[in-house]
C-alpha cells in the first residue's frame, strides 16, 4: 500500500467509478517456482527445497446491461519448503575470548 493511505496497519478499498462493458472479460495467472528451475547457490552443496505456486484470476462483466457491473479478483499461495536437519550454534564474544567457564560448570 502507498504511503498516501497512512501508517495505520488495515486494508484499503479502492472504488474506481468507470463505465463497464457489457461482456465478461477475466484473466488468470500462475507463477510456479521449484528446485528443478531454479539455479543452485554456488555455495550451497544441494539444490533448494522451496517449492512456490502462486495463482489467481480476475472476473468482470454486466450485471445489468448498461447500468450495473462487477469486478472481482482472488490470488492465492502455497509455498512448501523442507527445514533445516541441524541446529546452528553462535558462540558469545566470551567464547571467542577462549572463556567457556559458563558452560564447563555444573548447576
Amino acid at each position: 500500500m502507498s504511503p498516501q493511505y497512512g501508517v495505520h496497519p488495515g486494508a484499503v478499498v479502492n472504488i474506481v467509478t468507470r463505465a463497464g462493458s457489457n461482456s465478461f472479460h477475466g484473466t488468470l495467472f500462475e507463477f510456479f517456482r521449484n528446485g528443478d528451475m531454479n539455479a543452485k547457490n554456488h555455495f550451497s552443496t544441494k539444490q533448494d527445497t522451496l517449492k512456490r505456486n502462486q495463482y489467481g484470476g480476475v472476473l468482470g462483466g454486466p450485471i445489468r446491461k448498461d447500468k450495473l457491473f462487477f469486478f472481482g479478483g482472488y490470488q492465492g499461495t502455497r509455498t512448501r519448503q523442507q527445514t533445516n536437519a541441524f541446529t546452528s550454534f553462535v558462540p558469545t564474544q566470551a567464547m571467542f575470548n577462549g572463556d567457556f567457564s559458563q558452560y564447563t560448570t555444573k548447576s
